[in-house]
């Protein structure tokens, strides 16, 4: 395994184990091919309307975008629930163009779904490997990826203080 390969795994499980009491999707989204349309500002008009103006909250997320220019992309995010239909709503109304889509699984962040998600990252993580015919791969992140969620880890630790008695 590449050095760099192996920052983005440690990053991915980081982030992975700061939101593991949370809901986490794994999503790939896609645009037509020669659509001349800006992937990685499509997902950042997505993220805004999903969270919306009025709410504090940001959308956290790690993943790779494929190409130059991108034309698709795996993350892994936690976001607000949402469901399929109207996610892909909002990402042919961000595109205009309707034969671009989104595929969305919903893993969970706790250690009883381990496989699962040491599969989704080593699937993001050989991209660059499945699509060496588009070789550039970015990694994308939010700034607060791998920081767990305040929140979280309140109720956390007091499940561990009531299982603990």
């Amino acid at each position: 395994m590449r050095p760099d390969e192996e920052m983005m795994k440690n990053l991915f499980y980081t982030g992975l184990k700061a939101h593991s009491s949370s809901r986490l999707e794994f999503l790939t989204i896609s645009l037509r091919k020669g659509s001349g349309i800006d992937l990685e500002a499509c997902f950042e008009r997505l993220n805004a309307r999903i969270v919306g103006k009025r709410r504090k909250g940001i959308i956290q997320y790690a993943g790779v975008l494929v190409g130059e220019p991108p034309q698709h992309a795996h993350i892994i995010w936690k976001k607000p629930y949402v469901r399929w239909t109207e996610l892909n709503e909002i990402w042919v109304d961000i595109t205009g163009d309707k034969d671009s889509h989104i595929v969305c699984k919903t893993i969970r962040g706790d250690k009883s779904k381990v496989a699962p998600m040491r599969y989704m990252v080593t699937y993001i993580i050989n991209q660059t490997t499945h699509h060496e015919d588009h070789p550039p791969v970015f990694l994308i992140r939010s700034p607060k990826w791998a920081i767990p969620d305040k929140r979280q880890d309140k109720k956390q630790k007091k499940l561990r203080v009531q299982n603990e008695r």
